[in-house]
């Protein structure tokens, strides 16, 4: 039996027992068959069943039991808990209720692979009461589409025409970045969903709630939360334009253009400002390197989006100055829940911080903006501080909502640099120019007939139909002239491929790879250049770090795990993912955003709704010597820019109505009692958005309403549907701990 054990693990010893075929296994006699089966039946743990039902995901539940059972390992030697990490009695009754449920395998596995991860679990009644608590998990489709199906909500109820308002909305944000949606674009989205929801149910809805603040006249829906971000960011924004008397020194032209000494001058002269200008203009090498021979260098920050970008600010500045991702600076680590222990309130508590520089502040959203800026105005007290935002504003906008940088540098003194000294190409220089024009002063035909000495035009497809060949010419031809792909080193001939799609990239590695070094199948191999995709601080990695595989083993079911020498430390990271790790010589626009490279080819296929005059201008602008455009030539003739509807544009630009009402705001019960139950307690009593008060008998709307308990919380009433009635808000105060129907006997009967 022991050799048996070594062949075949639990799970295929478990399959062929519930097939009764384990009298096939060679040498098991009917004795071996019994201990098998008692063996089978002693390990039939709640794990080992999930891991023969979804046998093909076990790469993923794998790690996760593994490290469940470590910690409850640990937890139950070391004596301090009395409750272990991961209760699997509790697992398990979630599961088998689970296995009930009208759901595909696939959405069974997503519930499961969200218990075992997260450990506050939500419970099959906590799920019943709220599909919500599922949003961040599935899909809000497929979680539709689930509570139909079991009944947790009905087809027609308001509560599920909230939660479809409030997803169609965010699919509008993400999209587009917009922080708020015109009525325009919402009807539009709305006609996707007429056969699925009321909209005048929806209609009503807008008007109820709490999260959009709708303006009849304007016919703009204002999302709250990203309203309260721009107010606030406008709010702080005013109050370090107000700050004066600044100390100015003695500033010497030295070797700076006349634009670079009015940004030197505006940093100094204004508690908050902007440095704009195209890659190569001197924002960082010239403008803040010169500014901190003024300044004691343990007062400066210097940050950036990106780990890329960050670095390659750094290396024009003293080594002695703080540099960070701003993500890093205002973000609690992953080990605490406290404020105190965000680095930037750190950095102000333990140092006279005076200077922050940002650069590349176009990639930054909304979110991360208000949080910046909001801890700077906290440690702000007197006009010591100057934050400096740096960076182009014809790139691409930020990949979350909102677009502040632009939005701001019309309204805070600014400083513009156009001439540029990374490259001397004047048929560069121009050709950034033209294709940000909006109007049909240019085409991309007219443009690729033009003589430019530094833009190469290999559009088109080679005879056999496909546009590998003419890239693989162009590499080829990089090669001979002695090019290489970047690999970090600015200081040799390089090159970089960039395009907008991920899976262009990996085809396009290994035709790098066999040109360049050596022929190989393999997606990744040993001396590639790969591009890490994740942060993991117990490994020191950084989303954006750059390594070369240097070997490669064998992990489970045969899949390939690398050796990777990170090219920063020289740091060897073993047994990592193919998951986090992607390529290096071929990159998306997003990926090489901070970067530049001696020749760039750029890549486009097909139509997108993503292509416009930012993204193309962000490929283009990463090149200091020759652009190379191929792929489909139309794909190139884009005049429209990535404009984005903002409030705190409208608010910088003095274009709101007069009057923006928000409703919802004084809703006190909504902040102890979930949303769907509140909805299920109003239609108890009404039918539609206006009813009665259940006590006193007066109109009442439901956006005023509060859920009165009829046997008080003072005397063990529980908050659920029975003991909840829709009540106006004078009677449940007066009512205070008084059990309802008592009160309302007393003085309405």
């Amino acid at each position: 039996m022991n050799k048996i054990l070594k062949e075949y693990n639990y799970e295929t010893l478990l399959k062929l027992h519930n097939e009764n075929k384990l009298s096939t296994l060679p040498g098991v006699g009917e004795t071996t068959k019994k201990k098998l089966i008692n063996y089978i039946n002693n390990n039939d743990d709640i794990f080992n069943r999930i891991k023969y039902k979804f046998k093909e995901q076990e790469e993923i539940l794998s790690p996760l039991i593994y490290e469940i059972n470590e910690k409850n390992e640990k937890d139950n030697s070391n004596g301090l808990y009395e409750v272990i990490f991961f209760d699997k009695n509790e697992f398990e009754e979630l599961y088998n209720w689970s296995s009930k449920l009208t759901i595909t395998d696939n959405d069974q596995f997503k519930l499961i692979k969200m218990w075992l991860e997260k450990n506050n679990k939500p419970s099959n009644k906590e799920i019943e009461e709220d599909p919500m608590i599922l949003n961040h998990y599935i899909s809000f489709k497929i979680l539709d589409n689930m509570a139909l199906k079991n009944n947790w909500w009905q087809e027609g109820d308001y509560y599920r025409h909230e939660c479809y308002l409030n997803y169609i909305i965010e699919t509008v944000i993400e999209k587009y970045g917009n922080t708020y949606i015109t009525k325009k674009d919402l009807d539009l989205k709305l006609k996707e969903f007429k056969n699925t929801i009321d909209i005048n149910k929806i209609n009503n809805i807008i008007k109820q709630s709490e999260n959009i603040s709708y303006n009849d006249k304007e016919k703009f829906y204002y999302i709250q939360e990203y309203f309260n971000y721009e107010n606030k960011v406008y709010e702080y924004i005013n109050y370090f334009k107000g700050l004066n008397n600044h100390t100015i020194p003695n500033i010497k032209k030295e070797d700076l253009t006349d634009e670079q000494l009015d940004g030197l001058k505006n940093i100094f002269s204004n508690s908050i400002s902007c440095i704009i200008g195209p890659g190569g203009t001197g924002k960082t090498s010239k403008v803040l390197k010169t500014a901190c021979k003024y300044i004691d260098v343990s007062k400066i920050v210097f940050c950036a989006p990106t780990h890329a970008s960050k670095k390659r600010g750094m290396e024009d500045l003293d080594k002695d100055i703080k540099g960070y991702t701003i993500q890093k600076l205002i973000y609690k680590p992953p080990c605490s829940n406290n404020e105190i222990d965000i680095e930037l309130n750190k950095l102000f508590r333990n140092y006279d911080i005076n200077y922050i520089f940002i650069d590349e502040s176009s990639m930054i959203d909304i979110k991360v903006f208000y949080k910046f800026i909001k801890i700077c105005y906290k440690y702000s007290n007197s006009n010591k501080l100057h934050i400096v935002f740096l960076g182009d504003n014809n790139q691409l906008p930020p990949v979350g909502a909102g677009c502040p940088f632009n939005d701001i540098i019309n309204y805070v003194s600014t400083t513009r640099l156009t001439k540029n000294f990374r490259t001397s190409s004047k048929d560069l220089n121009n050709f950034y120019s033209t294709i940000l024009k909006e109007d049909d002063s240019w085409g991309i035909y007219k443009e690729s007939n033009k003589k430019y000495n530094n833009i190469h035009f290999k559009t088109g497809k080679a005879e056999n139909g496909s546009y590998i060949p003419i890239i693989e010419s162009i590499l080829i031809n990089f090669k001979e002239e002695g090019y290489i792909p970047y690999n970090g080193n600015d200081r040799v001939k390089n090159f970089q491929f960039i395009t907008h799609a991920n899976d262009t990239c990996e085809k396009i590695h290994k035709i790098i790879r066999n040109i360049f070094y050596r022929p190989s199948d393999k997606l990744y191999d040993i001396d590639d250049l790969i591009l890490f995709t994740t942060n993991d601080k117990e490994r020191f990695i950084n989303n954006g770090d750059i390594g070369f595989i240097t070997n490669i083993n064998k992990g489970e079911y045969n899949k390939d795990i690398y050796d990777i020498t990170k090219l920063e430390d020289g740091r060897i990271l073993k047994n990592i993912k193919r998951d986090i790790i992607k390529s290096a010589w071929a990159r998306t626009v997003h990926n090489s955003q901070g970067l530049q490279f001696n020749k760039v080819i750029y890549y486009l296929n097909g139509r997108s709704p993503i292509y416009t005059s930012n993204l193309h201008y962000t490929a283009y602008s990463r090149t200091k010597e020759d652009l190379y455009l191929t792929g489909d030539l139309w794909a190139y003739d884009v005049h429209k820019k990535s404009e984005r509807n903002t409030y705190l544009k409208l608010l910088i630009e003095d274009k709101l109505p007069p009057e923006i009402s928000f409703v919802g705001n004084n809703i006190i019960s909504r902040k102890t009692i979930p949303k769907k139950l509140r909805w299920d307690v109003w239609f108890k009593r009404n039918s539609g958005l206006e009813g009665k008060c259940y006590v006193c008998n007066n109109h009442l709307e439901f956006i005023n309403f509060e859920c009165g308990h009829v046997i008080s919380l003072k005397d063990d009433g529980d908050t659920s549907l029975k003991n909840l009635e829709p009540i106006c808000g004078p009677c449940n105060k007066a009512m205070g701990s008084e059990n309802l129907e008592t009160y309302k006997n007393n003085y309405y009967n």
